[in-house]
Formats: structure tokens, sequence, C-alpha cells
């Protein structure tokens, strides 16, 4: 399809498998970013902001903890 991007694991230049997403981000609900980074994005990413990028941004279509309203958001809809 011209114009679109596969998403999350479908895509050819992944890192993540959409497991490994969730699980991130479900260990985010009682940590830090920087714990989530040091525990599964050190040495996958060159910093903190690319690996935020990528289990936020190229992940969209999974669900996200949102801290800020405590409660898990889909496709980013409160």
């Amino acid at each position: 399809m011209a114009g679109r991007r596969c998403k999350g694991e479908k895509n050819v230049n992944s890192i993540l498998s959409d497991d490994d997403v969730m699980e991130i981000r479900k260990y985010y609900v009682d940590h830090t970013l920087r714990e989530c980074y040091e525990k599964y994005g050190k040495g996958k990413f060159s910093s903190k902001n690319s690996f935020r990028f990528v289990i936020d941004k190229s992940y969209a279509h999974l669900p996200m903890y949102s801290k800020k309203h405590k409660k898990w958001i889909n496709n980013f809809v409160l």
C-alpha cells in the first residue's frame, strides 16, 4: 500500500516485538522511564529519547499506560 507503513513488529526495521513493548509498558506502570531504559533499552537504543520514541510512537497501535490519568489508553484516546 502506497503511503502506509507497517506498525510495530510488522515493520522490517523493528527492534522490539509487540510482546516486548507490552512487557516494557507493563513494567513502566510501577517504574520510571529511566528504569525501563536501563532494563530493556540500554545497548539496543542510542539514547533514552530514542527508546521513548520507539515505545511510544512506533507502537501506537498497542495500549499505553498513562501515569497522568492512571489508566490504560487504547490508541491514545482518553
